[in-house]
């Protein structure tokens, strides 16, 4: 289905496109006050106008200074019919008053849109209008009318916002075109849909493996449309991650101190907290073990379906007595990275990395 161009209006991309054209005006407006241009120097004035459009510095290079400064004192600062000075000052300069459109969008965003190529695109389809055998002056006119009787108006105040809008539409639309047919589209849902049901405590590593491998033959495109869809479908940053993420380290977690910590009785969930913590780490701690006390099944008196679901008879749970001795001979052996808030002092700790886990705070510090 076609999006609507309503769709960008909280689109990271717009905001940005939106910020920047905002910044743009308020630099050139500044650089090209009237009191200001007298005094700009020749390398000062082709860097304003580079910053509205390189083509646009290109044409006006070959201008002496003193023509570029008087054209543009007549063109934004002198009385009389504008589009008569507009046609005067493109004249001087040599061109036509398209080629001077940027200078006029960044001077006036309230007035003037931008005509690139989106935005004449999207004003054919949209408006019926088009940019052939017309002044740029006269375009601007019958695009201005246009926008003020439309939606887009509605949302999108003033042409800036809908030129903002238009370059992140058409960005979205090219990105979903290079997808190059339904089956593309098809293989991404059933990735996601496979991350959905993954108990994180239960993974597959081969079924982990085999979606990276697919992940990366995508082209950049390709992963983007799958980041956006996972983040769409809600998919847990941990379990993307084992797709999306190459720096990796395996973790050994010390079960039962993490289940007990700073608690009267042991809390299973705690291990959601720490997952969520585990989504943001970086590297990503992958794979991992549990190792628990031989004690721990007969410690927990509440939440026995979720413990007994997501950590009996699994192959990546330990119950073993001592548990400490056994955590810091696997990290040690595996080179892996301890989550722990013990300090183990009984032990050779070995140079293993161990990372404090506090979940009041969300986050995980080494020792």
């Amino acid at each position: 289905m076609r999006r609507a161009l309503a769709d960008v209006l909280y689109h990271p991309e717009y905001l940005n496109y939106l910020k920047e054209l905002r910044l743009t005006s308020s630099f050139v407006c500044g650089e090209l006050s009237q009191s200001n241009i007298r005094k700009i120097s020749e390398e000062g004035l082709y860097y304003v106008f580079n910053r509205c459009d390189p083509k646009m510095a290109k044409r006006l290079a070959s201008q002496e200074l003193l023509v570029l400064k008087f054209g543009l004192e007549e063109l934004l600062f002198a009385k009389g019919s504008f589009e008569k000075r507009l046609r005067e000052v493109a004249e001087l300069f040599g061109l036509m008053d398209w080629d001077l459109a940027p200078l006029l969008f960044f001077t006036a965003p309230s007035f003037f849109f931008l005509p690139r190529e989106e935005v004449l695109a999207y004003a054919e389809s949209r408006f019926r209008l088009s940019a052939k055998d017309c002044s740029y002056y006269l375009y601007n006119q019958r695009l201005k009318k246009a926008f003020e009787r439309s939606e887009e108006q509605k949302i999108f105040r003033e042409p800036r916002e809908f030129v903002a809008a238009v370059m992140t539409f058409y960005r979205e639309e090219q990105r979903r075109l290079e997808l190059v047919d339904k089956e593309d589209s098809q293989i991404l849902e059933e990735m996601v849909d496979s991350l959905l049901t993954f108990d994180p405590f239960r993974i597959n590593q081969a079924q982990v493996v085999w979606l990276k491998d697919l992940f990366d033959s995508f082209s950049e495109t390709q992963k983007a449309a799958f980041r956006e869809l996972a983040t769409k479908k809600r998919l847990h940053p941990y379990l993307r991650r084992l797709v999306t993420d190459d720096a990796r380290k395996g973790a050994v977690i010390d079960g039962s101190n993490l289940m007990m910590a700073g608690l009267y009785k042991p809390d299973p969930r705690r291990f959601l907290l720490l997952l969520n913590v585990m989504g943001a780490h970086v590297p990503l701690l992958y794979p991992f073990l549990i190792i628990f006390d031989a004690n721990a099944d007969h410690l927990v008196q509440t939440d026995r379906e979720f413990w007994e679901t997501r950590f009996l008879h699994n192959p990546s749970v330990i119950f073993h007595s001592p548990a400490d001795e056994w955590i810091l001979k696997i990290a040690y052996e595996k080179r892996y990275t301890v989550i722990s808030n013990d300090r183990f002092r009984d032990y050779e700790r070995s140079s293993v990395e161990i990372l404090r886990f506090a979940p009041e705070k969300g986050k995980l510090y080494l020792t």
